[in-house]
C-alpha cells in the first residue's frame, strides 16, 4: 500500500499530485518554527478558510513552536490535536470549533494567573544576594518601602503611553492585528480583558502582550525592549495603584536557573496617573551577551508628579546610571540568573 502523502496524508500512487494540506503539515518539515508554513500565505490549499481564521492559527501555530522543548512533544501534540485534518477540514468547522483548536495550541504553552499583590506584598531583594539584584542601592528594599518600578518604551510611544498609560496588546485586538499578533477571539484575547495575565510555561516569564511588565530597578529595566535594541528609548518611572502578579516570586519557586536578576513584576495594566516620571536613554545594543551599554541623555527626568522623597529617589538612581555617559550594563548583574 503507498505510502500517505506528509502533506496532503493522501496515498503516494502514480503522479501524486497534492489537492489540499494537512494542518500538522504546517508545522514544516522539521515540527519547528524554523520551517513552519504559512495558512494564510498557503493559496491555493487555504484560499477557501476566512483570513482570519487562517491568521490567529498562524500565530497560535507560530507561538506553539517557539515555545515547546522537543521535536517529540510538538509532534505528539499536533497529532492528538489535530490528527488527520486538512485545512478544508478546518475551513469548514464552526467558528467556536477552530476557536477550540487554536486556544489547546496557546493552553499548551501558557499559564494564566490573577493579579493579587501590592507591591509591599511582593518580594524585594536583600543585600548580597546572590541569585537577586537589589532594587537599589541606596535604599533597602526600595521596591516594597517606595512601590516605584520601571521600564522602558520605544520613543515613538510616549505620546500614547501619556494618554493611555500602560495598556497589555492583547487588550485591544485591532492593534494587536495591525502588529502581525493574530488573537481576536481567543483566549490570549478574552482572558488579557478580564484582567489576568499569563506565563510561558517553558520561559517561566511573562507573555509580555498579556500584561505591563515592571522591573524592581532601572538598571534591569534598561534591558528592554530588548538587549541588542538600537535606538532612543523612554525609561518610565512607575508606581501602581492596582495589584500585581508578583513574577519573580514565582520564578523563585521554579529554581535558581528560572530567575530574573533584576526582578520581573507583572501588571494588567499601568494608569497614566500612576506614570511618575520619565528620561530619555540612548540604547547602543548588546555586547555579544555579556551585557548591554545605554546613555541617559538627560541629568533628571521629567517629573510629572510625585512626593519629594519619591523624586529625591529617582534622582539618586538616574544619577547612578551616569547621565550623559556611555555605560555597560553587565548582563552577569542585570539579567538572568547564572546557575554553574
Amino acid at each position: 500500500m503507498p505510502f500517505p502523502c506528509a502533506t496532503c496524508g493522501q496515498p503516494k500512487a502514480g503522479a501524486h499530485v497534492c489537492k489540499t494540506r494537512l494542518l500538522k503539515a504546517y508545522a514544516g518539515s522539521s515540527c519547528s518554527s524554523e520551517h513552519v508554513i504559512s495558512m494564510d500565505k498557503d493559496y491555493p490549499f487555504s484560499k477557501d478558510v476566512v483570513p482570519g481564521a487562517r491568521q490567529i492559527w498562524d500565530t497560535a501555530l507560530n507561538n506553539y513552536l517557539q515555545y515547546t522543548m522537543s521535536f517529540k512533544e510538538r509532534k505528539d501534540f499536533l497529532n492528538t490535536l489535530v490528527g488527520t485534518k486538512t485545512v478544508h477540514d478546518y475551513g469548514k468547522l464552526t467558528i467556536p470549533q477552530r476557536y477550540a483548536i487554536v486556544d489547546q495550541m496557546w493552553d499548551s504553552i501558557t499559564e494564566w494567573v490573577t493579579p493579587d499583590k501590592t507591591p509591599a506584598q511582593m518580594f524585594d531583594a536583600e543585600p548580597n544576594d546572590v541569585d537577586h539584584t537589589v532594587s537599589s542601592t541606596k535604599v533597602t528594599k526600595a521596591f516594597s518601602t517606595l512601590g516605584i518600578g520601571f521600564r522602558c518604551e520605544k520613543e515613538g510611544d510616549l505620546p500614547r503611553i501619556l494618554k493611555d498609560g500602560f495598556q497589555p496588546l492583547y487588550k485591544t485586538a485591532t492593534l494587536a492585528d495591525r502588529l502581525g499578533h493574530h488573537v481576536r477571539g481567543t483566549l490570549m484575547q478574552t482572558k488579557t480583558s478580564m484582567g489576568q495575565v499569563a506565563l510561558w510555561k517553558m520561559n517561566k516569564d511573562a507573555v509580555g502582550q498579556t500584561g505591563i511588565c515592571v522591573a524592581r530597578g532601572a538598571m534591569g529595566a534598561s534591558k528592554f525592549p530588548t538587549p541588542d535594541f538600537v535606538g532612543k528609548v523612554y525609561m518610565f518611572a512607575v508606581k501602581p495603584s492596582n495589584k500585581g502578579y508578583d513574577t519573580e516570586i514565582y520564578q523563585k519557586g521554579k529554581g535558581r536557573a528560572a530567575i530574573w536578576k533584576p526582578g520581573e513584576k507583572l501588571w494588567p495594566h499601568v494608569s497614566t496617573s500612576d506614570i511618575l516620571a520619565h528620561v530619555l536613554v540612548e540604547k547602543h545594543g548588546d555586547k555579544c551577551g555579556g551585557g548591554w551599554e545605554i546613555t541617559v541623555l538627560a541629568d533628571d527626568w521629567t517629573y510629572l508628579r510625585g512626593t519629594p522623597t519619591e523624586r529625591a529617589y529617582l534622582k539618586a538612581e538616574l544619577q547612578a546610571m551616569s547621565p550623559r555617559t556611555k555605560v555597560k550594563i553587565p548582563a552577569a548583574t542585570y539579567d538572568w540568573n547564572i546557575v554553574t
